[in-house]
């Protein structure tokens, strides 16, 4: 029963009967994997959000289609259960059941195929049907799981009632973008973003364009969900829903140990659109942005599969004990993690005295890559300080070499170097130069500076490794704008041909360089990861700020074989201190008193 003080939220979408199976990797194109644990259970993008409305307490009007098989009993059955009102969920004679078939391998990657079965049954006459008596003003959440063509009829209908309209763009297919005028909320995840737009959007920076390509097409507010990381927002002036507070464009999420990922998206739409709908609610776009990321936080830590939708209660007691970033991991785990975190904010904080010391230098790209530096000394590296040229120890080359501050900050963190050289950053006969020199700093493996040679180097040194049998691994960090450079394309078709599984290569994704953004200084570099996959080697794609997240995937590269490894860390420029993230002036640049004595406040306070 719908309470007469709320309005329901309509939901038209898709009910799909779920086969998920685990498997370590996903396998390659002709390739069987044997595989691990799997779940089948009720599904599908419509289905899912529909029920989780109804678990955070709102009323819940849900069209649908199944087949008359029974794969469409037991959702039907199961929708019933729940307390789902399936009165508009009708069964095609004709079609069988939608069928999504998912696998999920050891770092949380899925790939989805969909058979849409009955929903490609979901006609306009549906449609028509089920809004003729739609309340005025209400919520309608739709997806593309169903035909475009209804989804449209839809939408045009939607306006004509006046009532506020949230498409989650997922799966992404082609559909005019002159539908998107018809769209108050726009939901999509970066890779939907790059269909649906046209533009790259691998990283933030390339996001936040192509978001705004999609403002200019029509649509009020783009919301690009960025898993746990959080969402990015693009909106038009005057659109729906208002936002209460002028803040930065993206809304961090909160960091969980994630037990069941399918219902991620699902779980977000509902709690967003809950709080946006509920009685006596404020209108508040970042507010309903964060409670629609807290329920997907409470969802995701859940192992029930469709069950693990969140409840209202459950939500709220999560968001009254959480900060922008939260732990729900072993305490174990846990007090490793704050260690390096402290370590993390210890070399930022050396950052800043000696680029300010040295009265020059690259703040931007040195701050940027702290955690993979923090991951790789202080959990990933096998190394010995007191004999820095052990022969047996594990290789660093940093190949971008101009942000060497943040390597000679880690190298004293870690015992290579004596804290006093902090002040001697770019002095004349000094250790510290301004790019890596190995014959006069301890603990350097490479010289450097000289952009698309370190992964060459790099390549020398993990055969070196292989003939000499010195169980050593070689790690490089590259930079986004230095893989625009010819040679490091030759090592990297290099690396695969002799099959380097001890050399893990990192690219540090911040998306600028010198001259601007990396898509606007030359061809863009996306679909970076494609193309590294297609050079021969493993790819992983992390959140380059993010220490758990850094430490499983080095965990993974030690254990992966045949293939070298590629991390690709999404990372901003300047993390770390806000008045320098994202903003291209710090790639180098000379800071005054006033930005050091403001950096060093902010990181004290996050100490």
């Amino acid at each position: 029963m719908e309470s007469s003080d709320k309005k329901p939220v309509l939901v038209v979408g898709s009910s799909n009967f779920d086969l998920m199976i685990q498997t370590e990797r996903l396998p390659g194109p002709s390739e069987t994997l044997p595989g691990g644990d799997y779940r089948a259970g009720p599904g599908g993008k419509g289905a899912n959000q529909a029920l989780g409305l109804l678990l955070l307490g709102s009323p819940v009007r849900f069209l649908s289609r199944v087949g008359n098989d029974h794969y469409g009993r037991q959702i039907l059955a199961y929708l019933e259960e729940q307390g789902l009102d399936i009165s508009h969920v009708s069964i095609d004679s004709t079609a069988p059941t939608g069928l999504a078939l998912v696998t999920l391998d050891a770092m949380g990657t899925r790939t989805i195929v969909v058979a849409p079965g009955a929903n490609a049954t979901l006609s306009e006459e549906h449609v028509d049907d089920f809004l003729k008596e739609a309340p005025d003003g209400s919520v309608l959440v739709t997806q593309l799981e169903i035909p475009v063509p209804t989804v449209a009829h839809l939408l045009r209908l939607a306006k004509r009632n006046n009532l506020r309209t949230v498409l989650h763009a997922s799966p992404a297919v082609t559909f005019p973008l002159a539908l998107l005028r018809l769209v108050d909320v726009l939901v999509l995840n970066q890779s939907e973003l790059h269909v649906i737009s046209g533009r790259s959007a691998q990283h933030l920076e390339t996001a936040r364009e192509a978001a705004d390509h999609l403002l200019a097409a029509g649509v009020g507010t783009v919301l690009v969900t960025m898993g746990t990381r959080g969402v990015l927002v693009a909106q038009r002036k005057g659109a729906w829903p208002p936002s209460m507070e002028e803040e930065s464009r993206f809304v961090p999420g909160y960091k969980v140990n994630v037990k069941d990922g399918n219902v991620a998206s699902s779980a977000f739409i509902a709690g967003f659109v809950h709080h946006l709908s509920a009685p006596g609610q404020c209108e508040d776009l970042r507010a309903a942005i964060r409670f629609g990321l807290a329920t997907m936080a409470v969802s995701l830590g859940s192992p029930r599969g469709e069950t693990s939708m969140a409840t209202e209660q459950e939500t709220r007691e999560f968001l009254s004990s959480a900060s922008s970033v939260v732990s729900l991991r072993p305490t174990k785990q846990g007090e490793k993690i704050q260690m390096m975190a402290n370590r993390a904010t210890s070399i930022r904080k050396r950052i800043i005295r000696m680029l300010f010391a040295a009265r020059s230098g690259h703040p931007g790209g040195s701050l940027s890559i702290v955690e993979l530096l923090t991951t790789l000394y202080f959990h990933t590296m096998v190394y010995n300080p007191k004999e820095p040229n052990w022969p047996h120890r594990d290789r660093l080359v940093l190949s971008k070499g101009h942000a060497a501050p943040a390597l000679y900050s880690t190298l004293i963190e870690a015992g290579f170097l004596d804290p006093a050289l902090e002040g001697e950053l770019r002095k004349l006969g000094s250790p510290l130069q301004g790019h890596p020199d190995l014959k006069k700093c301890p603990g350097i493996d490479m010289s450097t500076g000289s952009l698309g040679q370190g992964l060459s180097a790099a390549n020398g040194m993990a055969l070196a490794a292989r003939h000499n049998h010195g169980g050593y691994r070689v790690y490089v960090i590259l930079g986004d704008g230095e893989v625009q450079e010819g040679q490091v394309w030759e090592a990297a078709m290099t690396a695969a041909h002799y099959g380097l599984d001890n050399l893990c290569a990192v690219v540090d994704y911040n998306a600028l360089q010198i001259d601007g953004n990396i898509s606007q200084v030359k061809s863009p570099i996306e679909p970076l990861a494609d193309k590294w996959k297609a050079f021969g080697w493993y790819v992983l794609n992390v959140d380059g700020h993010d220490l758990v997240d850094l430490c499983a995937a080095f965990d993974r590269a030690r254990e992966l074989k045949g293939k070298p490894t590629m991390i690709v860390a999404h990372t901003i420029k300047g993390h770390g201190v806000s008045f320098m993230e994202g903003v291209i002036e710090y790639h180098g640049s000379t800071l005054s008193e006033d930005e050091v004595r403001r950096a060093l406040r902010e990181l004290e306070e996050e100490g």
